[in-house]
């Protein structure tokens, strides 16, 4: 059976651009013998597995990656994406964001949740699929999703960064995914 050139790479992009959000609660959908994706809430948590050695012993997730998207509502184009990995070989939740292209870069990133100043994030680099900015995960910032309502990142754009763009990420099943995706990797 001939492999399509994108079987290597289609598990590296699922990880990093992800998958298309879907509103369920708490879904496990068994896509193949080497990925898993279930649902929590607004968070998308996609596992890749390896198969064992010897074929007789079950797969072991090896790296998972939780995600939520913002969707332009006329176009239906992904604006911004949050997400966050861990793996077997780095345990610890990463975090990223990626936004969209024409953003001034110099102000950075402001996030709120509930309202409140969650910090503030410098853009890492720009890349083909849009501006990178790492989100550090301590146990305040880790408190305040699991607690929180609503994440909330301002953004401003290039050609007027007085402009404040704010982009909400409903933090419901953040929780519950983010348990999941570190008890995956263990």
């Amino acid at each position: 059976m001939t492999q399509s050139p994108f079987s290597k790479t289609a598990p590296v992009l699922a990880l990093i651009f992800g998958m298309v959000l879907m509103t369920s609660t708490a879904v496990r959908a068994e896509v193949g013998p080497d990925r898993v994706i279930e649902q929590y809430k607004g968070w998308t948590l996609t596992c890749q597995s390896s198969a064992a050695a010897d074929g007789a012993a079950a797969a072991q997730l090896e790296s998972c990656t939780m995600e939520q998207s913002v969707r332009d509502s006329k176009s239906g184009a992904t604006v911004m994406k949050i997400a966050i990995a861990a793996g077997r070989a780095a345990p610890e939740p990463k975090g990223t964001i990626i936004g969209p292209f024409g953003v001034d870069l110099a102000q950075g990133v402001d996030l709120s949740v509930d309202g409140a100043p969650a910090g503030k994030l410098g853009y890492r680099t720009c890349v083909q699929g849009g501006c990178i900015a790492d989100l550090s995960l301590d146990e305040v910032r880790l408190a305040a999703f699991r607690g929180g309502e609503t994440l909330v990142v301002t953004i401003r754009p290039a050609d007027n960064p007085e402009k404040d763009i704010a982009l909400t990420f409903p933090l419901a099943g953040f929780g519950d995914a983010l348990a999941r995706l570190q008890s995956a990797v263990q």
